[in-house]
């Protein structure tokens, strides 16, 4: 194992910030949307 353990939060923590996860989570908000319109139509 190349990294340890603490090495790979930091770098997670550093890669996830603010705007990033505000995208993220629009655009999983707006496949679950789409996921229960297409269920709702069929």
């Amino acid at each position: 194992m190349s990294e340890s353990h603490e090495a790979r939060i930091a770098r997670e923590e550093a890669y996830w910030t603010g705007p990033r996860l505000f995208a993220f989570g629009l655009t999983f908000l707006a496949g679950c949307l789409v996921v229960i319109y297409t269920m709702a139509s069929l």
